[in-house]
Order: structure tokens, then C-alpha cells, then sequence
């Protein structure tokens, strides 16, 4: 039955490719679906099945005597009957996001709601995933995260933005709001291990700075930026992230008397619920630490980890390395 779905599905024009192509930033960045404009991704969980047909209205969604045409569709498991349509693709345009080097798409059009009588809503992630991954995309997650609201998240090696050199070093730079910048240059530390306890249940959280160095083989990821392990057992629990030379992009918090930077990571494991798993990872401002201090991990649930580190290298009197000298003496 299954089968017979798919197919049902994929007839709608796989071979149909058409121009797919996004901008943001003013045309900086270029997020292009091309190559995979006819194709149709497929998300199971428990009891139903997610579909998604990227760059156009591939879907059918019988409802009653209708015919619905959507790009977001929710099936029942075991049948080919289409529960509820949950958006349609009006050509919407993407927004790109530096703080989750991800492309972003919101729909609000979807089949009407019983419970809240509003059409429901749909936001598609599309996120860089161009390690242990060589897929053009991915339906990893599809979720309703809210009554008649959901969310799909896409790992796609099409959402990789060219890195920046400085950023691939370890190195980033945000304005600072009066024509300048502030700078969080992390080189020195690229390349080192950090590890920390998560609480007293017995696991560890490992992070390699700016680097894939460690490893995940039970979760089959050959090269990650940061895990957990159980320390019983010595083996990987979960893949938490993945460096992609830089491409996430920090937020810079400055508060009285403290002052950090927080990189969000969604490019790890997806967790066993189905939720897109998120590593938070902040630099403290600490003049006395000339390499690096772990302040604690923490997690939120299963699928939401924290790790603190303080450094001097997160203050913002700390020189960049990566100056242009025009810019120094000029």
C-alpha cells in the first residue's frame, strides 16, 4: 500500500524539473531547488506520513468531493487517504537566517482547523547539512510542534552557503551598531576537545572547537563537531552537531557585567520523538582564562543540550587576528 502511495505521488511530475531559485540579502545568498523541484519527500512517524514536494503543489488532498492541491500533505498510515492538506506553495519567498545557517519558508494557508477555525500553518527549514551527508535533501523532521501548526525540517546539501574564509578559521565578526564591529576570533582553540559531565545520570557531552574530530559510529555519523556519550557503556548516545566551516553565525549578548556569544546548532541527530535535536553552545567573556574553562552542560528534556565555556577570546578588547592592516593604520 505504501508503495502504491508513493507512486501515486511521485507521478506527479518527477521528471517535470522546473527553475527553482530563491534569493536573500539582497541577492547575496542563492538558495536553488532545481534540482530536486520535481521530486517528493517522505517523513514516517508513528500512525502517518509526512510528504513534502518542494517548489510546487505536487500533492493531492481529496477531501470530500474536492480535489486539493498543496505542497505539504499529512497521509494515514497503512492507506492511501490524505488526511489534511497542511499548505500550498503561492511562490513564497525564503528568508535565510546566519544564526542557523538555515533558509526558512512560512505557510499560512493550509486546510482549516476544526480545533482553532484558522487554516493551518507549515514553516519549512532548509538547513546546511554538507557532512556525513552527501543528499540533496532530506526530510528529517515533520512535526505538528502546536494544534494545526507544524513544521518540517529539510538537511539539504542545496542550503550551504559559500563560507566565509574567516569564518571557516574560526573567526566571525557582527556590527557593533556605530559603523564598526565586534569580533569573536576562536583560532587559537580551533581543534581542541572539550568535555564536560551532563549532571550525575552517567553521560558526557564532547565538543571539538571549530572541527569534526570526534566520532559517532553507533549513531553511523563518521565525523561530528560534538556528542554524548555513556559513560558506562563508552559508546555515542547522540550526534548533538556538525561544523560547516563556519556558516553558523553567533549572537553577541552583552548584559551588565557579563558579556557572551551563543552559536545555535540544528544540524545534529534527529532525536527519538521526532524533534529536530538543538546544541547551544556559549562563550563567556572571562580575561583570567587564557584558553578555555567548561562552566557546566545541561540539558532540556532529551533533545535540547547547553554548553558554557568562559575564555578570554570571547571579550570584545580582545584584537582579531584577521584585520585587514588597511584597516588598522588607514
Amino acid at each position: 500500500m505504501k508503495s502504491a502511495l508513493l507512486a501515486t505521488l511521485l507521478a506527479v511530475g518527477y521528471s517535470q524539473q522546473q527553475t527553482c531559485m530563491y534569493t536573500a540579502n539582497d541577492g547575496e545568498y542563492t538558495l536553488n531547488l532545481t534540482q530536486i523541484s520535481g521530486w517528493t519527500l517522505e517523513y514516517e512517524s508513528p500512525g502517518k506520513f509526512f510528504y513534502y514536494t518542494p517548489c510546487r503543489n505536487g500533492l493531492t488532498c481529496m477531501q470530500g468531493n474536492a480535489n486539493f492541491y498543496s505542497n505539504a500533505a499529512q497521509f494515514r498510515q497503512g492507506q492511501n487517504q490524505c488526511t489534511h492538506y497542511l499548505s500550498v506553495d503561492h511562490h513564497e519567498k525564503a528568508q535565510y537566517s546566519f544564526i542557523g545557517a538555515s533558509w526558512r519558508f512560512s505557510y499560512q494557508d493550509g486546510e482549516l482547523c476544526d480545533s482553532t477555525q484558522q487554516p493551518r500553518t507549515n514553516t519549512v527549514y532548509y538547513h546546511c547539512n554538507n557532512v556525513n551527508n552527501n543528499v540533496p535533501a532530506l526530510l528529517e523532521t515533520a512535526q505538528e510542534s502546536s494544534t494545526c501548526n507544524y513544521y518540517y525540517s529539510v538537511a539539504s546539501t542545496l542550503a550551504c552557503m559559500p563560507e566565509n574564509s574567516h569564518n571557516a578559521n574560526c573567526q566571525w565578526r557582527t556590527p557593533d551598531g556605530n559603523g564598526g564591529y565586534n569580533y569573536l576570533d576562536l583560532s587559537d582553540l580551533k581543534g581542541e576537545t572539550v568535555h564536560a559531565s551532563l549532571g550525575s545520570n552517567g553521560y558526557e557531552i564532547y565538543y571539538s572547537i571549530c572541527d569534526n574530530q570526534l566520532h559517532c559510529w553507533q549513531q553511523h555519523q563518521a565525523q561530528v563537531m560534538s556528542v554524548v556519550d555513556n559513560r558506562q557503556t563508552g559508546t555515542c548516545e547522540h550526534s548533538l552537531a556538525v561544523w560547516e566551516q563556519g556558516q553558523v553565525q553567533p549572537l553577541l549578548h552583552q548584559n551588565t557585567g557579563e558579556t557572551h556569544w551563543t552559536f545555535h546548532y540544528w544540524n545534529g541527530q534527529t532525536c527519538s520523538n521526532g524533534q529536530q535535536g538543538e546544541e547551544k553552545i556559549r562563550f563567556f567573556c572571562d580575561e583570567s582564562v587564557d584558553t578555555y574553562k567548561v562552566l557546566g552542560a545541561y540539558s532540556e528534556g532529551n533533545c535540547i543540550f547547553d554548553l558554557n565555556i568562559s575564555t578570554k577570546a570571547a571579550c570584545l578588547s580582545t584584537e582579531p587576528k584577521w584585520m585587514d592592516a588597511k584597516q588598522v593604520f588607514n
